[in-house]
């Protein structure tokens, strides 16, 4: 397997290094400006796609058409999941989409859920969230904050108001936090990223699981 790089950015760059360092061939580097259409791939490349929510939609439908799977970590273009999952199906390609790829957020999510069911016979408690990121960052909230929303919702439907609040402060990694607040306690349940290394790695774990699958797919 080969990684194609597409975005080249803080994440791309870390992409770049995390795959060198596993022995991992990066084959090809497109950066934002560079125009897909005119791009080709061979067999055993896979895209890895950190752009904007401006940029990714386009970028997957000319990465699709040219027969290439591709593992998506942009997040902040939710309405254009199902016209992606269909467009997938269309060209039998691979697309694996995330809002987040870091191991530690993954079981985060499945202690919330945990919580959430549990929670959900002590209707004392009150729920909202917060998350914080680097200026950069363009959706708000975050992909993984809504995926934690999503979450709580799914354990427990008598859930219809969460609220979020969502700061963009220097260069912050990523911090979510979850509070279940009653009169007498509170709960939190907290993530924090130190670096992007975490979300590079498992974009790469998932590039190798992709390797000859078909159909779009999340973690």
């Amino acid at each position: 397997m080969k990684i194609a790089i597409v975005g080249y950015g803080k994440m791309g760059h870390e992409v770049e290094t995390c795959a060198k360092e596993a022995g991992i061939a990066v084959s090809q580097v497109f950066d934002l400006s560079d125009d897909l259409k005119q791009a080709s791939f061979s067999k055993d490349e896979v895209v890895i796609e950190f752009t904007t929510p401006e940029s990714c939609v386009k970028n997957l439908e000319n990465l699709l058409s040219k027969r290439v799977a591709v593992v998506c970590g942009t997040t902040g273009w939710y309405d254009q999941i199902p016209y992606i999952r269909d467009l997938t199906h269309k060209h039998s390609g691979s697309v694996l989409y995330a809002s987040n790829f870091s191991i530690g957020v993954h079981l985060f999510w499945q202690t919330l859920h945990y919580l959430s069911t549990k929670i959900e016979k002590y209707p004392s408690y009150d729920i909202h969230m917060k998350e914080v990121h680097h200026i950069q960052k363009k959706d708000k909230p975050s992909g993984t904050a809504r995926t934690s929303m999503e979450i709580i919702r799914n354990a427990n439907p008598h859930i219809k108001n969460i609220p979020i609040e969502c700061y963009r402060e220097g260069d912050a990694f990523g911090d979510h936090h979850v509070f279940f607040e009653s009169s007498v306690d509170s709960l939190e349940l907290t993530h924090k990223a130190k670096s992007r290394q975490g979300f590079a790695m498992g974009a790469i774990e998932c590039a190798k699981w992709l390797t000859h699958k078909k159909g779009f797919f999340s973690i």
